[in-house]
Protein backbone atom coordinates (compact mmCIF):
# COMPACT_ATOMS: atom_id res chain seq x y z
CA UNK A 1 0.00 0.00 0.00
CA UNK A 2 1.04 3.60 -0.58
CA UNK A 3 0.47 5.07 2.57
CA UNK A 4 2.00 8.61 1.15
CA UNK A 5 -1.49 8.24 -0.93
CA UNK A 6 -3.69 11.25 1.43
CA UNK A 7 -6.94 9.41 0.18
CA UNK A 8 -5.70 6.21 1.60
CA UNK A 9 -5.24 7.49 4.53
CA UNK A 10 -8.32 9.01 5.30
CA UNK A 11 -10.23 6.10 4.59
CA UNK A 12 -8.06 4.30 7.34
CA UNK A 13 -8.36 6.70 9.61
CA UNK A 14 -11.76 6.80 9.79
CA UNK A 15 -11.94 2.73 9.72
CA UNK A 16 -9.34 3.33 12.34
CA UNK A 17 -12.14 5.30 14.04
CA UNK A 18 -15.16 3.28 13.77
CA UNK A 19 -13.25 0.50 14.72
CA UNK A 20 -13.88 -1.61 11.57
CA UNK A 21 -9.90 -2.62 10.92
CA UNK A 22 -8.76 -6.12 10.93
CA UNK A 23 -6.10 -6.84 13.91
CA UNK A 24 -3.14 -6.89 11.63
CA UNK A 25 -4.24 -3.36 9.94
CA UNK A 26 -5.22 -2.03 13.04
CA UNK A 27 -1.36 -3.21 14.46
CA UNK A 28 0.41 -1.72 11.39
CA UNK A 29 -2.15 1.45 11.28
CA UNK A 30 -0.96 2.22 14.61
CA UNK A 31 2.55 2.09 14.31
CA UNK A 32 1.94 4.55 10.99
CA UNK A 33 0.18 6.87 13.42
CA UNK A 34 3.30 6.44 15.55
CA UNK A 35 5.61 7.67 13.18
CA UNK A 36 3.43 10.42 11.04
CA UNK A 37 1.70 13.41 12.33
CA UNK A 38 -0.13 13.85 9.22
CA UNK A 39 -2.06 10.16 10.15
CA UNK A 40 -2.33 11.17 13.71
CA UNK A 41 -3.60 14.62 12.72
CA UNK A 42 -6.28 12.80 10.01
CA UNK A 43 -7.05 10.46 13.09
CA UNK A 44 -7.90 13.32 15.08
CA UNK A 45 -10.03 15.17 12.38
CA UNK A 46 -12.28 11.78 12.47
CA UNK A 47 -12.41 11.34 15.86
CA UNK A 48 -13.79 14.76 16.36
CA UNK A 49 -16.51 14.36 13.43
CA UNK A 50 -17.69 11.21 15.20
CA UNK A 51 -17.56 12.31 18.39
CA UNK A 52 -19.77 15.13 18.04
CA UNK A 53 -22.06 12.36 15.76
CA UNK A 54 -21.89 10.26 19.10
CA UNK A 55 -23.16 12.75 21.24
CA UNK A 56 -26.08 14.37 19.10
CA UNK A 57 -27.70 10.43 19.07
CA UNK A 58 -29.04 9.59 22.40
CA UNK A 59 -28.03 6.94 24.60
CA UNK A 60 -30.27 4.01 24.73
CA UNK A 61 -30.71 1.22 27.21
CA UNK A 62 -29.91 -2.29 25.65
CA UNK A 63 -33.23 -4.92 27.09
CA UNK A 64 -32.33 -7.34 29.89
CA UNK A 65 -32.30 -9.96 27.53
CA UNK A 66 -29.14 -8.77 25.63
CA UNK A 67 -27.60 -8.29 29.62
CA UNK A 68 -28.31 -12.03 30.52
CA UNK A 69 -27.16 -13.35 26.85
CA UNK A 70 -23.73 -11.05 27.52
CA UNK A 71 -23.66 -12.51 31.53
CA UNK A 72 -24.12 -16.40 29.94
CA UNK A 73 -21.19 -15.96 27.47
CA UNK A 74 -19.11 -14.18 29.85
CA UNK A 75 -19.44 -16.39 33.13
CA UNK A 76 -19.06 -19.92 30.83
CA UNK A 77 -15.21 -18.29 30.75
CA UNK A 78 -14.86 -17.59 34.06
CA UNK A 79 -14.94 -20.96 35.30
CA UNK A 80 -13.13 -21.05 38.43
CA UNK A 81 -13.65 -23.61 40.97
CA UNK A 82 -15.35 -22.99 44.31
CA UNK A 83 -11.76 -22.28 47.15
CA UNK A 84 -12.06 -23.89 50.81
CA UNK A 85 -11.83 -21.40 53.89
CA UNK A 86 -8.27 -23.10 54.36
CA UNK A 87 -5.36 -22.92 51.39
CA UNK A 88 -2.44 -24.50 51.88
CA UNK A 89 1.14 -23.13 50.88
CA UNK A 90 1.43 -26.17 48.19
CA UNK A 91 -1.88 -24.64 47.22
CA UNK A 92 -1.12 -21.79 46.66
CA UNK A 93 2.32 -21.90 45.15
CA UNK A 94 0.86 -24.54 42.40
CA UNK A 95 3.42 -24.99 39.24
CA UNK A 96 5.24 -22.02 40.98
CA UNK A 97 7.23 -24.49 43.32
CA UNK A 98 7.66 -27.18 40.85
CA UNK A 99 9.45 -23.96 38.81
CA UNK A 100 11.42 -22.87 41.75
CA UNK A 101 12.62 -25.88 42.19
CA UNK A 102 13.82 -26.45 38.01
CA UNK A 103 15.43 -22.89 38.50
CA UNK A 104 17.47 -23.59 41.31
CA UNK A 105 18.84 -26.91 39.85
CA UNK A 106 19.14 -25.03 36.99
CA UNK A 107 21.50 -22.41 38.53
CA UNK A 108 23.39 -24.84 40.63
CA UNK A 109 23.94 -27.00 37.46
CA UNK A 110 25.30 -23.56 36.27
CA UNK A 111 27.17 -22.31 38.52
CA UNK A 112 29.24 -26.24 38.99
CA UNK A 113 29.75 -26.18 35.18
CA UNK A 114 31.06 -22.94 34.32
CA UNK A 115 32.38 -21.40 37.51
CA UNK A 116 34.52 -18.52 35.50
CA UNK A 117 30.86 -16.87 34.98
CA UNK A 118 30.30 -16.04 38.26
CA UNK A 119 33.41 -16.37 40.28
CA UNK A 120 36.93 -14.10 39.33
CA UNK A 121 40.01 -16.10 38.36
CA UNK A 122 41.45 -15.74 41.61
CA UNK A 123 38.99 -17.55 43.37
CA UNK A 124 38.13 -20.11 40.57
CA UNK A 125 41.97 -20.78 40.80
CA UNK A 126 41.69 -20.97 44.76
CA UNK A 127 38.99 -23.14 44.62
CA UNK A 128 40.59 -25.83 42.37
CA UNK A 129 43.58 -26.14 44.68
CA UNK A 130 46.04 -23.94 42.51
CA UNK A 131 48.50 -21.24 44.52
CA UNK A 132 47.93 -17.97 43.81
CA UNK A 133 51.23 -16.32 42.00
CA UNK A 134 53.57 -14.32 44.21
CA UNK A 135 53.53 -11.38 42.30
CA UNK A 136 50.52 -10.21 43.63
CA UNK A 137 51.24 -6.86 45.29
CA UNK A 138 49.12 -4.65 47.69
CA UNK A 139 50.00 -0.68 48.11
CA UNK A 140 48.64 1.34 51.02
CA UNK A 141 48.51 4.51 51.01
CA UNK A 142 48.21 7.53 53.79
CA UNK A 143 47.33 11.17 53.54
CA UNK A 144 50.61 11.92 53.31
CA UNK A 145 50.93 9.85 50.16
CA UNK A 146 53.72 7.32 51.62
CA UNK A 147 53.13 3.99 50.39
CA UNK A 148 53.82 0.70 52.21
CA UNK A 149 54.29 -2.42 50.56
CA UNK A 150 52.32 -5.46 51.56
CA UNK A 151 52.12 -9.02 50.13
CA UNK A 152 54.80 -12.34 50.97
CA UNK A 153 57.53 -11.03 48.41
CA UNK A 154 57.26 -7.58 50.22
CA UNK A 155 57.39 -8.74 53.58
CA UNK A 156 60.56 -11.08 52.88
CA UNK A 157 62.57 -8.38 51.43
CA UNK A 158 62.26 -5.67 53.91
CA UNK A 159 63.47 -8.35 57.29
Amino acid sequence: MKYSDPLLVEHLASAYVLGTLTEGARRRFERLRHDRTDVELAVAQWEGRLGRLAQSVPAIRPPARVWRAIEARTRALQTTPARSGRTSWFGLAGFGLGGVAASLLAAYALVMTAPALFLSADQVAMRSGEKLPQSYVGLLTDARATASCWSARCATAER
